[in-house]
């Protein structure tokens, strides 16, 4: 929950993040494995039998119970690798989370499949609200880094009974060699895309640990993790509920293009004045929420919330990939994103953070064209087409920009202080808004429309009852 991160940020330091981060990311690594791709493809799959289900549950939990016993005992060795003994602990009991997360992975697949996103954004609620309070609760008790860890284990513990709670079905004893093959064959290469997702997402973090420390560590995962919020807030649930969508069309390439691209327009809609607002006022963002101990992550959120913005445009791009079949165009894509991310960040990680932060803008802006261009692979889609299609965005993001740099202008000194930056974020989204009711009102009872379908879809019991082979309708 975003208000028990804004709190746990001002009361804690950077290196209690950084330590916390870096354990994670470690574990993250070695998770990696649990993630084999087996969830998506029961999603994807236009048939599917029980024999799959099975399969994927008892594997799943298998390689996770292995692996959470591997992350115990890699513990030692990694924390001196990172010169952090402190780090060692707490990656053993994040340790936890792999086998907690192996649990959960086909229960939560058979819920996107029936597109009940209702249930699965309500698990996420109370499992963050009660990971909240007890992180929040030891917080301040004063137990510090401790109180970030607890916080990981009942935000997955609770989110694993309510999971369990939600779904009808039940693991049997039918595991099948053709049918782990089916459902491998789909998920070897969203492994491939998962193994590049974690060097994304991760790798930052851990070669900032190597060179420069926990704290720089934790300086640079609050900003990432003030992205990562604005995303999740802002089309991470559009986002999980087209990939089911996106599935169900595999067959008809044409609608598939025209759902893709008017998701891409609304969603466009949604991302870009948050994520311009971050980026333009990123240094006062941090010390009006965070306090002044995170000053240095101003830069780094305005680079990250930028790249953000610019990635929003291809932000369905890995969902009909997988969709229509084709994970390894989604590998391909997060290859090149992923090694180019490395070589650029062991480059300039000698300069800092802000540099490590940059690299994300440059990466984004080289692999675009070239997810574009898969993306015509499966159906025609000109740069052209997108561009008209984002036109109004485009223009309300011109009125936004231009009001939040009148304002500051204007009232330079005012806002530095909160009532300053809220009447600033207040004339810019307002500015937003109006531009695009005046370039194109159509759009704005899209979007409307289209918010009232995801949040009824979430009510369905189930995903296609036109597929009675399906065990799970």
């Amino acid at each position: 929950m975003l208000a028990v991160f804004l709190v746990m940020a001002r009361l804690l330091d950077p290196k209690d993040f950084g330590l916390v981060a870096l354990a994670g990311s470690a574990v993250a690594f070695i998770e990696l494995f649990v993630r084999i791709g087996f969830a998506e493809a029961i999603v994807q799959r236009e048939k599917l039998e029980d024999e799959h289900l099975d399969t994927a549950f008892w594997v799943t939990v298998g390689i996770g119970t292995a692996l959470a016993l591997l992350a115990f005992l890699l513990a030692p060795p990694v924390s001196r690798w990172f010169d952090s003994p402190d780090m060692r602990p707490i990656m053993r009991w994040l340790a936890l989370t792999i086998l907690l997360l192996s649990l959960s992975r086909v229960q939560a697949a058979i819920l996107r499949r029936q597109f009940r996103f209702r249930e699965l954004a309500l698990r996420t609620l109370i499992a963050s609200f009660c990971g909240g309070v007890v992180g929040l609760v030891m917080a301040f008790s004063g137990m510090g880094v401790w109180a970030l860890v607890a916080q990981h284990l009942v935000d997955a513990t609770v989110g694993l009974i309510i999971l369990w709670a939600s779904s009808s079905w039940r693991p049997g004893l039918k595991v099948s060699k053709s049918h782990f093959r089916d459902l491998f064959g789909f998920g070897i290469s969203l492994m491939g895309v998962q193994a590049m997702h974690f060097m994304n997402q991760h790798s930052g973090k851990l070669i900032i640990g190597f060179f420069l420390g926990p704290v720089a560590v934790g300086l640079y995962a609050i900003g990432q993790r003030l992205v990562l919020v604005v995303q999740q807030l802002s089309s991470m649930t559009f986002q999980t509920a087209m990939f089911s969508t996106f599935s169900r069309m595999q067959s008809d390439i044409g609608r598939l293009q025209t759902t893709f691209l008017t998701s891409t327009r609304l969603v466009v809609l949604i991302v870009f004045p948050i994520y311009l607002f971050v980026s333009i006022t990123g240094q006062e963002t941090v010390v009006l929420v965070f306090g002044k101990q995170w000053a240095s992550s101003g830069v780094i959120i305005q680079y990250l919330a930028f790249a953000g913005l610019i990635g929003s445009v291809n932000i369905f791009h890995d969902s009909v990939f997988r969709a229509a079949g084709k994970p390894d165009f989604s590998l391909r894509v997060a290859v090149v994103s992923s090694l180019l991310g490395v070589v650029l960040i062991l480059l300039v990680v000698r300069y800092g953070i802000e540099a490590v932060a940059f690299v994300a803008i440059v990466r984004t802006i080289v692999v675009l064209p070239y997810s574009f261009y898969l993306i015509n692979r499966i159906f025609p889609l000109g740069m052209t087409l997108v561009i008209r299609q984002m036109r109004a965005p485009l223009i309300g993001s011109v009125a936004l920009v231009l009001a939040i740099f009148i304002m500051r202008r204007t009232f330079e000194v005012w806002s530095a202080e909160l009532i300053g930056f809220l009447a600033i974020a207040l004339v810019g989204f307002c500015c937003y808004g109006a531009s695009i009711w005046l370039v194109d009102r159509k759009l704005m009872m899209e979007a409307w429309q289209a918010g009232k379908l995801v949040i009824a879809r979430g009510g369905k019991k189930s995903a296609d009852k036109s597929e009675p082979t399906d065990p799970l309708d």
